[in-house]
Formats: structure tokens, C-alpha cells, sequence
């Protein structure tokens, strides 16, 4: 610790094993403890903005740890395909365990970094792309955006 420069990134396996260690109290202490809304307010603006055609929305959540975000969203009848990315195993573990009515929130979870995963979707389009508590941990997430514009279908949203 005695380099004075700045910390410009943190290393993505810094940020895993973060995610990794804490998955098992993610949801207690965020969403439980710290009454955590983030899921609420992206269901809002998916509403406000797609009005009734929310329940055939192809979406993408970027960084979707425990499944907070995909359940709600489920819960509420938004998106008929639900992709999640997480750089954390532990975390995705959790979010597999989310059901409703007997059916995975999710159709698919994949372990992967976010950009990453970004540079191999070249012919998915997502009509949301979901940015929930993620680019904050990037010091420079110009690339990411662009990224996932490529992925956007024409009345895309990207929510960050």
C-alpha cells in the first residue's frame, strides 16, 4: 500500500470473490436490511416505457447475482426470456433456486464477466439490458455501454 497512485480498476477477480464470499448473505443484508428497491425501480421504468408489452420482452441482466432483479420482474409478468450474467458462481447458484409457479425466473445463467460476455453477442438482441449495481466497480464502462448498444433491439432500453 504504498504506491500513492490511484486505483484506477479493480481486478475482476477481486471483484469475485467479493460477490463469492458474500452471496450466501446477499439478499439478508441488501435486500432485507438495507430495504433495497433497485428491482423495483427498473420494473417501473420497464413499465412506464413498454407499457403493455412487457410480458414479451427479450431481457438481459447484466451482473443479476442472487436473482433479485429476474424474480421481481417474473413476479410482475415482465419478459418472456430472462438471460443472467454473473462474474460471481456463488451468487448465480442462488439465483438458480428462483421459481415461480414451479418454473426458473431465469432461462439461462451464465458465469461470466459482463464484458466478456458482451463481446460474443453478435447477433442477440435484447429489447432490455439490465445495468443494476454493476458500473460502479468499472472505473471506465464506456466499452461496456458500447456493448451492449450493439446487443439493443431498435425500441431497446438500456437500464443503467
Amino acid at each position: 500500500m504504498t504506491n500513492s497512485a490511484p486505483i484506477t480498476e479493480l481486478p475482476k477477480n477481486l471483484i469475485r470473490q467479493y460477490f463469492d464470499y458474500t452471496g450466501e448473505y446477499f439478499v439478508e443484508h441488501w435486500l432485507i436490511a438495507k430495504q433495497y428497491r433497485g428491482h423495483e425501480l427498473v420494473h417501473m421504468i420497464i413499465t412506464k416505457i413498454f407499457n403493455n408489452s412487457t410480458s414479451e420482452l427479450n431481457i438481459l441482466d447484466l451482473g443479476c447475482g442472487t436473482g433479485i432483479c429476474g424474480h421481481f420482474l417474473k413476479i410482475n409478468s415482465t419478459g418472456s426470456h430472462i438471460t443472467g450474467i454473473d462474474i460471481s458462481s456463488r451468487m448465480l447458484n442462488i439465483a438458480r433456486g428462483c421459481f415461480i409457479k414451479g418454473k426458473p425466473v431465469y432461462n439461462e445463467l451464465i458465469h461470466m464477466e459482463m464484458k466478456e460476455f458482451l463481446k460474443q453477442e453478435k447477433n442477440q438482441q435484447y429489447d432490455v439490458i439490465i445495468f443494476a449495481e454493476v458500473l460502479h466497480y468499472l472505473h471506465d464502462f464506456q466499452e461496456e455501454l458500447e456493448l451492449a448498444k450493439r446487443s439493443t433491439s431498435k425500441k431497446g432500453l438500456l437500464y443503467v
